[in-house]
């Protein structure tokens, strides 16, 4: 790393010690980047939803929570439900995917079955009873829907009998935030895992060519051979990429032929969560009525704003203090709440503005000890509505704190 980078790093965690923080919990605008946000979870009532044995989408506008509540979703499969738990497939769409013509149900197909091997994976080093448990014709079933990956399966085996860590596959297999630094199992039990799954004797036979059918044989073995009570396939990033942005109608094309099949793979305890943007509700709601799917739309109180953020505080803080009055002048008292009074009522404009706030107030103290005052509350809020003066919200996550003074 060239040295002022490493210098930017140094002076940035500096300055958010110096606010009595380990780490800047409102850096990642954008959910999936944060590796700390299943810590930040609070209560909603639209987990409901996500978390029912049914077919659903669930609705909000950008900055909302779909993508939070995804991975809330994820890691509560593999962490609340107990030993017979649902799980979790994420499904996200690739760049250039969404053409003018809709997707066909075996690409979805085949994109499910690469996931679900992922998720496989880094499931049965937290739960390796699982494969243990399995006779010698379930485990060459296991190891086929392993097959697909992007690496053969002893690889993985080595990995996990030379570390005896957990978290050393979940860099190799992709962005799985559920699986946290906090995840541990046996090591005893991970060295007879990597045996299993590198056990030798006859081979799993190849995977079907057609997708559809590929992925009703993956499902096969988690519901039958593995145990697990159900399966989510859960649906996100539709408005991520170019294409599908500000074109509800290609993500709902890209959709068509994997929503359709909603009733039908729920009757095989195969349930669609769709975490999708406030603006395809009514493209959907004629196709798949409420019979089919259950409709709901993540909706965000000053209360619970203010939770959340004070979640974030709390957590950062490793415990020390649960709320920015710790931080703030006497004047000032439940200043989440007021924060959450000042913005639209998204999570994202929430952090925004929190992170302008604790700028602000380390540039205008003298001390090393910042205190945030009612005046810079003011002048945040002053700076906030100025539409004009506003940062781009991805140069504002990816700007180090102290540089972007100028513009408060």
């Amino acid at each position: 790393m060239p040295p002022q980078g490493k210098q930017t790093i140094d002076a940035e965690n500096a300055w958010w010690r110096g606010l009595g923080f380990r780490f800047d919990p409102f850096q990642h605008l954008e959910a999936s980047a944060d590796p700390h946000l299943v810590e930040y979870m609070v209560g909603h009532e639209v987990f409901a939803a996500a978390w029912d044995a049914a077919p659903s989408l669930i609705f909000a506008p950008p900055g909302g929570g779909k993508t939070a509540m995804r991975l809330y979703t994820e890691r509560a499969c593999w962490s609340s439900f107990g030993p017979r738990h649902p799980f979790p497939i994420l499904h996200t769409p690739s760049l250039g995917e969404m053409d003018t013509a809709a997707a066909p149900l075996a690409d979805h197909c085949r994109r499910l079955v690469c996931s679900a091997a992922r998720s496989l994976l880094l499931g049965l080093t937290i739960q390796p009873e699982r494969l243990l448990d399995c006779p010698p014709a379930a485990r060459a079933r296991v190891r086929r829907v392993l097959a697909v990956l992007p690496r053969p399966v002893c690889f993985y085996a080595d990995i996990l009998r030379t570390t005896g860590r957990v978290t050393a596959l979940a860099p190799l297999l992709g962005k799985a935030t559920w699986f946290g630094a906090g995840v541990t199992a046996d090591p005893e039990k991970l060295r007879a895992l990597a045996a299993a799954l590198d056990e030798p004797g006859v081979q799993p036979p190849p995977a079907p060519v057609d997708g559809c059918a590929h992925f009703a044989e993956v499902c096969d073995v988690l519901l039958a051979v593995l145990d697990y009570r159900a399966i989510f396939v859960l649906i996100d990033g539709v408005d991520a990429l170019p294409e599908s942005a500000h074109a509800p109608s290609a993500g709902a094309r890209w959709l068509h032929s994997l929503l359709s099949q909603g009733e039908q793979w729920a009757a095989q305890n195969v349930f669609l969560k769709g975490f999708l943007p406030t603006d395809y509700a009514d493209l959907l709601a004629t196709t798949y009525p409420r019979h089919l799917f259950a409709r709901t739309t993540i909706r965000w109180s000053v209360e619970l704003l203010a939770e959340l953020l004070r979640r974030r505080v709390a957590v950062a803080s490793g415990g020390a203090f649960g709320s920015l009055d710790a931080i703030s002048s006497p004047a000032l008292r439940d200043v989440e709440t007021l924060i959450a009074r000042r913005v639209p009522p998204l999570p994202r404009e929430a952090i925004v503005f929190v992170r302008a706030l604790l700028q602000h107030a380390v540039r205008a103290c003298p001390s090393d000890v910042a205190v945030v005052e009612p005046e810079h509350l003011d002048a945040t809020t002053a700076w906030y509505q100025r539409d004009s003066h506003r940062l781009d919200l991805n140069t504002l996550a990816a700007t180090p704190a102290p540089s972007i003074e100028s513009t408060l």
